[in-house]
């Protein structure tokens, strides 16, 4: 029997070993984790090794998920991922208090909105290069950045700690869309 046109069928065999089980509308149950590694500063190669997914296979899955959620970067996603609810069960990591600069509080409102280091500098008023170090300056205070890490992933990892520690506040009603 064939489903209705349009219908989402609650599980799909990837293989035949694993069932892939969509937990909402726009979450596969492989995305959580995926969300989590990203909150959590990892790079695309770290969340393939923890999940024990393929590299090649994580990257789609994040190219999907951003194409679902309508999100302009890894940063938007994550921002997205909190203002849904969706990482409130991940734990905040332990950091010292951070006082942050009315600067890098809009700096770090641009990254979460999906905002190129151009378009940072365009709203701001500011250089490219005033820009970038301001970028930096908000990845070290908030302790989100790690030697080699690419600068997608700590704009990720400073949007999750701007979440959980009170520096960007999620409001879910804002945040709900028609289904």
């Amino acid at each position: 029997m064939t489903p209705p046109a349009g219908a989402v069928a609650p599980a799909i065999t990837a293989d035949l070993s694993r069932k892939l089980i969509r937990s909402s509308p726009e979450l596969w149950s492989y995305d959580p984790p995926i969300l989590a590694g990203l909150a959590r500063g990892h790079t695309k190669a770290e969340i393939a090794q923890t999940t024990g997914t393929p590299l090649g296979t994580v990257q789609n899955r994040i190219l999907r998920l951003r194409r679902r959620l309508g999100a302009l970067s890894c940063a938007h996603m994550v921002a997205i991922a909190y203002q849904r609810g969706w990482m409130a069960k991940l734990p905040p990591e332990p950091r010292p208090p951070v006082r942050l600069s009315p600067r890098q509080l809009a700096v770090l409102e641009g990254i979460a909105a999906g905002m190129t280091t151009h378009q940072l500098a365009a709203t701001l008023d500011m250089s490219k290069d005033t820009a970038v170090t301001h970028l930096r300056r908000l990845y070290t205070a908030l302790g989100a950045s790690r030697p080699g890490s690419s600068p997608s992933v700590s704009r990720a990892h400073a949007v999750a700690l701007g979440y959980q520690h009170g520096h960007l506040v999620a409001h879910p009603l804002a945040a709900s869309h028609p289904s």
